[in-house]
């Protein structure tokens, strides 16, 4: 059992004239972690993302799909329940053009028995085909090309989506939470809500 900690980092920048918030999380979904502590850092990831995420990217090698690396992305997808998919992609890295990405995915379709390939599928399918890419190689322009790309498909999958970002009975929560923190430690003052909570009988 691996040391357990997960570094995570929210970065703000300003790219193609918005700000961009990401918060990134290598080593989340290490196949070695239980499940219990998947939950927790998840759970902290969001409190970073409050009123809600636009969209969770998978970022993985191609080669690296295992039945044990869908398995723990699946307690991702069950934690937050119906409607996140909509919000979820897939981002292969050290791909250089679509086509190439294309290859991979109908290269994989005549290997069905692979167990790698059926992981894979498990994935595209919770993923509904949101499918990028990126070359880590590339120049610079090349790259800023990728991530345009990248922040278009978001864009586009959030207007079809039923809200810009996603929402659930977990991040209404933990915003109340955050609502509550401010209001009681940096106000002074206490949400009605918080000030109901502290009557006992």
């Amino acid at each position: 059992m691996p040391n357990k900690k997960v570094s995570y980092l929210l970065q703000v920048q300003e790219r193609f004239g918005r700000k961009l918030e990401v918060v990134d999380t290598p080593g989340v979904f290490d196949t070695s972690f239980d499940q219990q502590f998947v939950y927790e850092q998840i759970y902290q990831c969001i409190g970073l993302t409050l009123p809600g995420f636009n969209a969770i990217c998978l970022v993985l090698r191609p080669d690296r799909f295992t039945k044990e690396l869908v398995q723990t992305v699946e307690i991702f997808f069950k934690l937050f329940g119906k409607g996140v998919d909509e919000y979820a992609f897939v981002i292969f890295t050290h791909m250089e053009t679509e086509a190439e990405m294309k290859n991979y995915i109908r290269g994989g379709e005549k290997k069905s028995e692979d167990d790698g390939q059926k992981a894979f599928e498990v994935l595209r399918k919770r993923c509904q085909d949101k499918m990028l890419f990126i070359d880590n190689k590339a120049s610079k322009d090349i790259k800023e090309e990728m991530v345009w790309n990248i922040l278009t498909a978001v864009d586009e999958a959030n207007a079809k989506a039923s809200r810009p970002y996603f929402v659930n009975k977990i991040t209404r929560n933990l915003a109340q939470k955050a609502t509550d923190f401010y209001m009681i430690h940096v106000c002074g003052l206490g949400s009605e809500r918080s000030k109901e909570g502290n009557h006992y009988n």
